[in-house]
């Protein structure tokens, strides 16, 4: 059983061209402690992380082999600047508090002690054909960063480039969930428009740790109308992990979009 209450308060104004948007957001969620009982094992809801899209869920796990349980608060700041001519800036900031300490989360995954790390997002939009987004994860001790992305995107429909960077910061194991390694990545990635039925794309991401070496590669050509979209993929993987070694997989996807 669970109850969730939450409040909103979105506050609007207008400066000239400007629209202001404050928003405070409280969000109380009420459940029994011990939610995991040892007997059931840890298959999938291994990849847990806790960012600025998991401030306000009800269960911050993925799959369903592990529940967040017990009574918590969640609250937060949105902020907003809209521009008459279709640009913006926005930002969000905020904090979970829980009554108990929940050795479920790793150490280092920001949810482990009675208040979490400080999770936030910035996204600049001045055209269309440019966004910036930047997401962090800070200590609630001293404020150090323990999780920063940032990806850039810049050119209009027909021919698109993205460039992402991220920084993870590893988590200890407190429990049977897996641990992650400390991770600093670059992945770069462009979109071509050659007509408005037919695109192709082309994208790699590398290691910044260690030797650096590339992760991965794809590059995929899509056609996609009103009624269908088809996409083949081909993505080389270069990981190699135990019984996990190199390889390169091709999918095919049909989309029918209205079927049914």
């Amino acid at each position: 059983p669970e109850i969730t209450a939450e409040w909103r308060l979105p506050l609007v104004r207008r400066i000239g061209g400007i629209q202001q948007l404050i928003e405070p957001i409280v969000q109380a969620i009420i459940s029994p402690f011990g939610g995991n009982p040892g007997e059931i094992p840890n298959e999938d809801s291994q990849d847990f992380e806790f960012d600025d899209t998991k401030l306000f869920s009800n269960n911050r796990f993925t799959g369903l082999d592990r529940v967040e349980s017990g009574p918590r608060v969640n609250y937060g700041l949105r902020l907003g600047f809209f521009g008459s001519r279709g640009g913006s800036t926005q930002g969000m900031f905020g904090q979970s508090a829980r009554i108990k300490e929940d050795d479920t989360f790793n150490q280092g995954s920001g949810l482990e002690d009675n208040f979490s790390d400080f999770v936030g997002r910035v996204h600049f939009s001045p055209a269309e054909i440019f966004d910036l987004s930047y997401r962090f994860r800070l200590s609630r001790k001293n404020l150090a960063a323990r999780r920063n992305e940032i990806e850039f995107a810049a050119g209009p429909k027909a021919i698109r480039i993205n460039i992402g960077y991220a920084l993870l910061e590893d988590q200890i194991p407190k429990s049977d969930t897996v641990a992650f390694a400390n991770r600093e990545e670059i992945a770069a990635a462009t979109v071509l428009r050659i007509t408005n039925l037919w695109r192709i794309s082309a994208g790699t991401r590398r290691d910044l740790t260690g030797s650096g070496s590339t992760i991965n590669w794809n590059s995929g050509v899509t056609y996609e109308d009103e009624c269908i979209l088809v996409t083949t993929n081909i993505n080389k993987n270069f990981t190699r992990d135990r019984d996990v070694q190199p390889a390169t997989n091709i999918l095919f996807t049909v989309k029918f979009k209205h079927l049914g």
